[in-house]
């Protein structure tokens, strides 16, 4: 899975990073597309930061967006508090709507790719049709004057 996106941090480092099937927190929500919730935050772990400065988190969320059993997209989110259940419960609906979303950008730009190409073998047939076009011309022009010479 590649980073495609983050919100704070440093984000230079993570993006275009890689992350494989079942390496980490992430990887491991990408496994088992299960939600993963964390009080107990190691020291090393990311910090939050922003211009006041950085501090460990209190809680992460991570989060699996998946429709029809594929992970479309992990949500992971750091905060200074904890998550009650209902927010748990909320992100996780929001999720679902995330995966649905992205399932449908990746839907129409195949029909829009799948359109452009029905549209170029359009073209393609349009000019061949063409082509076909004058040399029929052609030949009964040269079949009329052969029936004239004889």
């Amino acid at each position: 899975m590649k980073i495609q996106s983050c919100y704070a941090d440093d984000k230079k480092r993570y993006l275009n990073q890689r992350i494989a099937f079942g390496e980490g927190l992430i990887g491991a929500v990408w496994q088992e597309k299960e939600s993963c919730y964390m009080t107990d935050i190691p020291e090393n772990y990311s910090k939050i930061r922003s211009g006041l400065g950085q501090h460990k988190p209190t809680a992460v969320f991570i989060v699996p967006a998946v429709l029809e059993d594929k992970v479309e997209a992990i949500l992971e989110i750091a905060s200074f508090r904890g998550y009650s259940e209902k927010e748990r419960g909320l992100i996780e609906q929001v999720c679902k709507g995330l995966a649905n979303a992205i399932a449908r950008v990746r839907l129409q730009e195949q029909t829009s790719m799948l359109l452009a190409r029905a549209n170029a073998l359009t073209e393609e047939l349009r000019q061949n049709e063409e082509e076909m076009r004058q040399q029929l011309e052609e030949l009964t022009s040269t079949q009329e004057k052969y029936q004239e010479m004889n």
